[in-house]
């Protein structure tokens, strides 16, 4: 055997992609071939950091194209797809052209193109969209130009671009085990072309931010007269303030019917920061959070019911984050989600679900995985500090909750109507 300690040891590192295009150009140029700038930048790429495949792939090329190299040739020697052929199978996943995407990835298998490195390219594609957007440093790309890149970056951001990067590694690691790993590309590109459709709908909520306007109820001294309806605009506390009221009281009986939104209310959403989610960290109470725990898996029962399916199909893969007696954390997988569960609009509708699924009305505070880790990260740096903020404090004040039109039941099909809109038409057989 032999003695380590009496040996020396040599480590080879990758020869950077840089050098080995510098010396594949030199030998095209010494040799007198003509060459695409385009199919020095590929090769180099393809050798992955050896300059000794860097030349096999070179002399495979040439033997290929003779005394003219283009890229073409390297793309059909090698069975990859050219980065235009990248950018349109992505474009159609951005126009959710599910028709377009089932053609290309046909064209692909016919082709005989490895899906293996498809994948990875597009993987590439994508970070370097990130990369990009973040950066602006066109000397960082090398797969794709910087007018390719802001094509991209027309219909999709950074969190979007790495969400499907997400499912295209998940899906690379599915490869192994496949039997037809056609069926998983498919697969991947249809949930990508899906992310985008949660974002168009997340979009849909950003626009014609507009002041909430709520209903109060007035009541007069004597009750002989009616309650009148009286439209007030509704403030927004600052976040400084320890106090948020909820002047709702849950006093209808909870399966009866979805508290109805009054046609004066426009969505707009509440925004949590970091320090605002601390501040609820710093007031949770820790046996609270174990008993949500033991009760919040209980949403998924209720995906399928028509009174809660409109909100609960956001909390999809939801988690308690933080709980007390009054409030409740959960951390949803896509900030597009929590978006919508903290909703103004849904508001009234999340007291009455809490109370079905925790025996208690709690307000429902949502925030993405992403921010989660961020604000646990901070909290305990600030913990360490002797730095964390003044909890936050949340009454429920009970209070009567007007229902339009409480003497009527909904039907089934007022109930479907009022999920899926005017555009749903019922057949009686």
């Amino acid at each position: 055997p032999t003695i380590i300690s009496r040996c020396q040891r040599f480590d080879f590192t990758k020869v950077p992609t840089t050098e080995i295009a510098q010396r594949v150009e030199d030998v095209l140029v010494n040799e007198g071939i003509d060459f695409q700038p385009e199919v020095v930048r590929l090769v180099a790429t393809l050798a992955e950091g050896g300059l000794r495949d860097a030349l096999s792939i070179l002399e495979q090329c040439i033997a290929y194209g003779q005394d003219h190299l283009e890229v073409k040739h390297v793309y059909d020697i090698y069975g990859i797809t050219t980065v235009q052929e990248k950018l349109e199978l992505l474009l159609a996943v951005f126009d959710q052209n599910a028709k377009t995407i089932l053609d290309k990835v046909r064209f692909i298998s016919e082709k005989s193109f490895d899906i293996k490195r498809l994948t990875a390219d597009l993987i590439e594609l994508l970070k370097e969209c990130v990369i990009y957007q973040y950066t602006k440093d066109e000397s960082l790309l090398q797969t794709a130009s910087a007018s390719e890149v802001n094509q991209l970056l027309e219909h999709c951001d950074a969190s979007c671009a790495l969400r499907m990067i997400d499912v295209l590694i998940e899906t690379m690691e599915k490869y192994r085990n496949a039997t037809n790993i056609h069926a998983y590309f498919e697969i991947a590109l249809l949930k990508m072309m899906n992310l985008t459709e949660i974002k168009e709908i997340a979009l849909r909520v950003h626009t014609d931010v507009k002041p909430v306007v709520s209903q109060e109820v007035v009541k007069h001294e004597t009750d002989t007269k009616k309650e009148t309806l009286k439209p007030h605009v509704k403030e927004e506390l600052p976040l400084q303030e320890e106090v948020i009221d909820h002047k709702e009281e849950i006093t209808l009986p909870l399966k009866e019917a979805v508290v109805e939104t009054l046609s004066t209310q426009v969505s707009q959403v509440t925004e949590f920061d970091d320090l605002t989610i601390i501040r609820y960290m710093v007031g949770a109470d820790k046996e609270t959070k174990i008993e949500d725990e033991s009760k919040w898996g209980r949403y998924k029962e209720y995906l399928h019911d028509l009174t809660w399916t409109k909100i609960v199909r956001y909390m999809d893969s939801s988690e308690v984050f933080v709980s007390s007696k009054n409030y409740i954390v959960i951390s949803v997988p896509y900030e597009e989600n929590a978006n919508m569960i903290n909703d103004e609009l849904h508001k009234d509708q999340l007291l009455l679900f809490t109370k079905e699924i925790l025996s208690v009305s709690k307000q429902v505070i949502a925030i993405s995985s992403a921010q989660k880790e961020r604000v646990r990260q901070e909290y305990i740096q600030r913990h360490k500090n002797g730095s964390l903020p003044a909890a936050i404090e949340v009454k429920i004040v009970q209070q009567e909750v007007v229902k339009v039109d409480g003497n009527k039941k909904e039907t089934i099909e007022e109930q479907l109507l009022d999920l899926f809109g005017n555009h749903l038409e019922i057949v009686e057989e």
